[in-house]
C-alpha cells in the first residue's frame, strides 16, 4: 500500500496509544476520508460504530494501520 485513497477500509489503526480493530469494542469500520490540507488532500481515518463516526484521526499521526485484503 502506497497511498491512501478516499472511502478505502482498513482493519485496523494504532494511533495516540490508542488501538482501533473492526469487531472489537463496537468498531464496525474504519475509514479513510480525505480532507483538505495546506497543499494537497490528507488522510484521515474515520472510526464508526454503527453508522456513526466516533473519532477520527490524522494520518500523519497514526503509527501503524493494517489494510485489508484485497
Amino acid at each position: 500500500m502506497s497511498e491512501f485513497k478516499q472511502g478505502e477500509y482498513v482493519v485496523a489503526i494504532y494511533a495516540g496509544g490508542n488501538i482501533f480493530r473492526v469487531g472489537e469494542h463496537g468498531c464496525t469500520a474504519i475509514k479513510v476520508v480525505m480532507e483538505n490540507g495546506q497543499m494537497s488532500g490528507v488522510p484521515w481515518f474515520a472510526v464508526y460504530v454503527g453508522t456513526t463516526i466516533v473519532s477520527k484521526w490524522n494520518g500523519a499521526l497514526v503509527n501503524t494501520v493494517i489494510p485489508r485484503e484485497s
